[in-house]
């Protein structure tokens, strides 16, 4: 049996201690969860360097930055990966 994908985008980003978004998103096709994934890695990327956040991750499939000294605090961390399905 061949064994199919979803697309998975799963988004966290706390800031003042709040969680503001907590979501995983499915998708189908991965050039429908590689655009969702970039707007958002776009709109965070910005927030980070305005905030002069330590960028960990950057690539085309993992996000995250966060407030030196402060990551339970302020955070935001975006991933993109495949999940098998039957």
């Amino acid at each position: 049996m061949k064994i199919k994908y979803v697309w998975c985008v799963k988004t966290h980003i706390v800031c003042d201690c709040e969680i503001i978004t907590d979501e995983v998103r499915l998708f189908n096709y991965l050039g429908e969860a590689e655009k969702f994934f970039n707007n958002i890695v776009e709109e965070e990327r910005k927030i980070a360097n305005d905030k002069e956040w330590v960028i960990e991750y950057d690539d085309n499939r993992n996000f995250e930055a966060y407030e030196e000294g402060y990551y339970p605090h302020n955070h935001s961390c975006v991933n993109l990966f495949e999940i098998p399905i039957e």
